[in-house]
């Protein structure tokens, strides 16, 4: 035990020393952390807090491995699978701090944490199957490879995005550390207990200046570098054994985090949004909302981590059905939480999964219409022709007025107006629209004014209106046989009625 204390001393102190030293050469390069919209403190805070855990980690690290002489310093040594955890850790460590300085792409983040997660992968760290019950399992076979990337790379986001609150991130990870050491000494791994036991050393003395107010941040550097360790680690293992509960007890220790990411990704899908938009919708944002203080969302989500951790080591040793029936028990902890606090709104995702929905299937007919009206106007050959297309284009897209006006060679106006026979004016609020049509003449420009109401919503008017303006792009009167028809006697602005004209 001589290396477990040597090792644990090391990272909090070497974390109670090096963290105000990097704020300081934070501030000194100007890594940090400015306020904005979605920004809830008032003044810059370094980054850079990250660098601290990792350093205070490899302090205690080479200060087990030639220092201390045990069977754990000895299990540091030869451990196979570590080494590579450690090389993805720091890979993920080098990328945040990347993006903490430069800001990269976020689609070369995941490029490189795809890889860092295929190198632990290679190095037999994965999850091959789940043990249901003690005559089920169930084998992953192929699908092994893409849960384990899910796995990795999921939660090395979930800490990111919940690194949101003063404390929060570091908090979580903390717990998520120990449950990891504890199924790696269960499992006889000492090396991984051991990092892991380092790990929450580094974060318990980096917490005394990241707690509200926090003096500096873990950055993306910090938080990705925790997300994959924690993850990695905690998968090294538990998943050494096929039985449910492996798996399921550090899932429960970042729970938080994966339900957080889990809702929010959904909640920004349905809002036809890109899953890794920003906005103030989690789980932080909603306790700040009901008036928590930074320390009392602390306390309560990690209180919420450690309620569904513990409810999980000790239910550990169950068997057979009552297997099933413990993981539902941990994961009602969280999901509780969520549901009570507001933050699982399960009334409004159903509400934006029906407006989704329904995007989706009207994007599909207007889609459909859209490949017959093409082929409609393909068969024009004349002006009348073109006129007619365009009179079923209207009726087909739903609007309710289309008008142009023509000028002729000898100067004489006309104009052509259709108009649908159900009308029902000044009842739906409605969009009105211009749009050019090419022709063989430079000027003047023909022009469609178009009429809509909006039954639906206004952006299913727009979409059919652009896909109207496709068709005028790609089917104008320029390549018609028939020039425009010869001067007419009808008023410039003939009053609304039937198609006239034609």
């Amino acid at each position: 035990m001589t290396a477990l204390s040597v090792l644990v001393l090391t990272a909090l102190i070497g974390s109670l020393v090096l963290t105000p030293v990097a704020g300081r050469v934070a501030k000194r390069f100007g890594i940090v952390d400015r306020p904005g919209v979605r920004k809830i403190h008032r003044e810059p805070i370094p980054y850079l807090g990250g660098a601290a855990v990792f350093g205070s980690m490899l302090l205690a690290a080479i200060a087990v491995l030639f220092v201390v002489r045990d069977p754990v310093a000895s299990a540091l040594r030869v451990d196979p699978q570590l080494p590579w955890i450690l090389v993805g850790a720091v890979a993920m460590f080098g990328t945040g701090l990347a993006d903490d300085v430069w800001h990269i792409r976020a689609r070369n983040k995941f490029l490189l944490q795809f890889i860092a997660a295929s190198l632990v992968y290679a190095t037999g760290t994965r999850i091959e199957g789940i043990r249901l019950t003690d005559d089920l399992v169930l084998e992953f076979g192929i699908f092994s490879y893409a849960i384990t990337i899910l796995w990795i790379v999921g939660i090395t986001n979930a800490v990111n995005f919940i690194d949101g609150v003063d404390g929060l991130a570091g908090s979580i990870c903390a717990v998520g550390a120990a449950a990891a050491a504890y199924l790696a000494w269960d499992q006889g791994n000492l090396a991984m207990a051991a990092t892991m036991l380092a790990l929450c050393g580094s974060l318990v003395g980096f917490l005394v200046y990241n707690l509200h107010p926090a003096k500096i941040f873990l950055g993306d550097a910090g938080s990705l570098f925790l997300g994959f360790l924690v993850a990695s680690t905690a998968l090294a293992s538990g998943a050494r054994t096929p039985a449910l509960l492996g798996i399921a007890v550090p899932a429960a220790a970042m729970s938080v985090p994966i339900l957080d990411t889990l809702l929010s990704i959904g909640r920004r899908l349905l809002e036809r949004r890109s899953p890794f938009s920003p906005d103030r919708h989690h789980i932080h944002h909603r306790l700040l909302e009901l008036g928590f203080g930074h320390r009392k969302i602390v306390a309560a989500l990690t209180g919420t981590t450690l309620a569904a951790t513990a409810l999980g080591v000790l239910l550990m040793r169950v068997d057979g059905l009552y297997r099933l029936l413990a993981v539902l028990a941990i994961f009602s902890i969280p999901v509780a939480f969520f549901r009570m606090s507001g933050a699982a709104r399960l009334k409004e995702s159903y509400r934006s999964f029906r407006r989704a929905a329904a995007h989706a299937r009207d994007a599909s007919r207007t889609r459909e219409v859209y490949d017959e009206l093409v082929l409609h106007f393909r068969e024009c050959r004349t002006f009348s022709d073109w006129w007619d297309a365009v009179c079923h284009a209207s009726h087909r897209l739903g609007f309710d007025h289309v008008a142009i006006t023509l000028r002729h060679r000898d100067g004489a106006r006309s104009s052509l107006t259709w108009q649908t026979p159900d009308a029902s004016p000044g009842l739906c609020p409605s969009i009105s629209a211009t749009i050019p049509v090419p022709d063989r003449r430079a000027s003047p420009q023909l022009r469609l004014h178009v009429h809509a109401r909006v039954v639906e919503t206004r952006e299913s008017v727009l979409r059919r209106i652009q896909m109207f303006g496709r068709l005028m792009d790609s089917h104008g009167t320029s390549t018609l046989e028939e020039d425009l028809p010869g001067p007419s006697r009808e008023p410039d602005h003939p009053p609304v009625g039937a198609p006239t004209g034609q």
